[in-house]
């Protein structure tokens, strides 16, 4: 490096001869030059490069040194930080060097709290008797900034240069007593730090004399904290069984589990967070591993997925594009870390994925649906169309087969995020005995109201559900004569014939051999319900002999169709039982038709 450091001393003493002749008046006026009296000068301490409470951080524009803790609020101001590694010694990286800094466990905290990550580009001259004069021959603000742009032009003229140790870079290892760091920032400071004293070790310090040319500062703007990203690690488990973490709110990182049609929803079953599950995790024997969109309509491929396409009310749609293991997607996973990154990484993948090797779209898409994924290290960028969130996931671990999992982490921009309401959920606890206690059910709203309620507003309810001692788990309509109400009490049926509005409900049980049906029935498809209630007229064994306003002796799996009479219309429910405790309550999922 002496034949650069040579040139530069000259070109630094053409530059102070020119400025002296000047000041003696040899030509032009003396205000018009820099003398030097105004060039920032001043020394700044860093301690303990390899502990959290160090002030490791700098701000050199001030000389002003932080701890990690002091410098979380005020990223904006940061402008590289000291570490030290057992193999690099002495580290200056800035905030922007996420690769760089993931190699330390400080680092990686910075990478996940800093939004605003400012971009130091260091040159350095090695230690010696000539830095020490080049130094104290910056005497104005301009020779700073001419020093910094020739070094820089200098190394990135060197085909031997070590970037990593002299720069240019965005960070610097290997720094030893003596020698000069250039730097320009990303508030527009140009920098000369000359390491005065290096106590080199992980509780040393170092002490730098710096001289600035702050001709041109712009405060940085700290980034909002809308734009943020949410960040987590998530895992899908075993996608061939029904008590597994399948679905996923990328918003969360939630995971819910499918719950089958037969028992009582699980605490977390997917049904009951329709509205926020953004992807569903299957399995098939020929594709191995998909991963899908709940608006997919080839779910109805897997047993599981049938439920999904025919009893949620709430599909969301998701986009998903995959770019197969590389250092490029790891690169694109790590460097994202803000809104409008992740908006470009997106339109990005929207590109790069159809240029890869052995593309297809039906595994790697762009679309609702991609498959056969079986290698960790894939990143898969989604958009959720009906949620109007923007994220990617990067697989760290597949485990094929009906009882694997996909484990990942995840990133996600959701500052737009649209919140969709809870559709009614179409299940409910029903608890009711006698005539205190009795369910009155509106399944529109899905609402279960006491008697006294229930009179209030009859022309809302449907029917009603109460449990005998002999008739044990029992449906009725509100019209019902006698044979319904009266079994508990006179008083009882002659009050809900008071009612304003009595509806009448036909009803028929198609008993517990009926999965297919209730699996195959469209929600949204009036004549499949009409279907369905045909069938069972007329099948004496699978309802009331003696009038189709009263079923009793309801269990765990029937399927029982309801035709309702309202003031507006005539609306079909179809009820699947899914737990009937003769001594206490029934649990029921149900369908509703649309309107006439």
């Amino acid at each position: 490096m002496n034949r650069n450091i040579k040139k530069l001393a000259f070109f630094l003493m053409g530059i102070s001869l020119f400025q002296a002749c000047d000041n003696d008046g040899v030509t032009g006026e003396s205000d018009e030059f820099n003398t030097g009296r105004d060039l920032p000068m001043f020394a700044a301490e860093l301690t303990r490069p390899g502990a959290v409470a160090g002030n490791r951080l700098i701000d050199i524009s001030t000389g002003e040194v932080f701890t990690s803790a002091d410098a979380e609020s005020i990223p904006e101001k940061m402008d590289f930080i000291m570490l030290w590694g057992s193999s690099s010694g002495l580290n200056f990286i800035s905030p922007s060097d996420i690769g760089r800094l993931s190699e330390w466990a400080s680092g990686r905290t910075m990478n996940e709290t800093y939004l605003t990550k400012n971009e130091t580009t260091f040159v350095k001259i090695g230690a010696s008797a000539e830095t020490d004069a080049l130094y104290e021959g910056l005497i104005s603000q301009d020779q700073v900034k001419a020093l910094y742009e020739s070094t820089l032009q200098e190394l990135e003229a060197d085909e031997a240069n070590d970037e990593r140790v002299y720069g240019p870079s965005i960070s610097l290892r290997m720094l030893e007593e003596g020698d000069l760091v250039l730097a320009k920032t990303s508030d527009g400071v140009y920098g000369a730090l000359q390491l005065s004293t290096v106590v080199a070790s992980s509780t040393g310090s170092i002490t730098l004399s710096i001289r600035l040319d702050n001709r041109e500062e712009t405060p940085v703007t700290p980034v909002d904290e809308v734009n943020r990203l949410f960040a987590y690690e998530a895992e899908l488990s075993r996608p061939g069984y029904a008590n597994a973490q399948r679905y996923i709110d990328f918003s969360t990182g939630n995971t819910y589990q499918f719950g089958s049609s037969i028992v009582a929803p699980l605490e977390n079953d997917g049904f009951l967070f329709q509205e926020k599950i953004d992807m569903l995790f299957y399995n098939a024997s020929s594709t191995g591993y998909t991963i899908m969109s709940p608006s997919e309509s080839s779910v109805t491929g897997w047993d599981s997925g049938d439920y999904v396409a025919t009893g949620w009310l709430q599909r969301n749609a998701t986009e998903f594009i995959r770019l197969k293991a590389s250092e490029i997607t790891d690169s694109l996973y790590m460097y994202t870390y803000n809104k409008e990154l992740m908006r470009k990484a997106y339109d990005y993948a929207t590109q790069a994925v159809t240029e890869q090797e052995d593309y297809s779209q039906a595994a790697d898409g762009p679309g609702t649906r991609i498959r056969t994924i079986e290698n960790a290290g894939d990143l898969i960028l989604f958009k959720s169309v009906d949620r109007n969130t923007y994220g990617m996931m990067l697989l760290t671990e597949v485990t094929s087969g009906g009882a694997g999992k996909l484990a990942f982490e995840v990133k996600v921009d959701k500052s737009e995020e649209v919140v969709i309401p809870a559709p009614p959920k179409r299940y409910l606890e029903l608890n009711g005995v006698g005539t205190s206690t009795a369910d009155f059910i509106d399944f529109s709203t899905g609402r279960i109201l006491l008697v006294g309620e229930a009179e209030l507003e009859s022309e809302n309810i449907d029917v009603a559900h109460l449990r005998g001692s002999n008739t044990n788990h029992n449906f009725i309509s509100i019209a019902q004569g006698d044979n319904g109400f009266g079994a508990w009490s006179v008083a009882f049926r002659q009050r809900i014939e008071d009612f304003p509005t009595n509806n009448k409900a036909e009803m028929v049980n198609l008993g517990d051999v009926a999965t297919t049906t209730w699996k195959d029935l469209d929600q949204n498809n009036r004549q499949d319900y009409i279907d369905a209630f045909e069938s069972g007229v007329g099948a004496p064994v699978l309802h009331d002999d003696d009038d189709d306003g009263r079923l009793t002796q309801l269990a765990a799996g029937d399927i029982v169709i309801m035709k309702i009479f309202r003031l507006e219309g005539v609306r079909y429910v179809a009820v699947r039982v899914m737990a009937a405790d003769n001594d206490g309550g029934m649990t029921i999922r149900y369908k509703l038709s649309p309107a006439e």
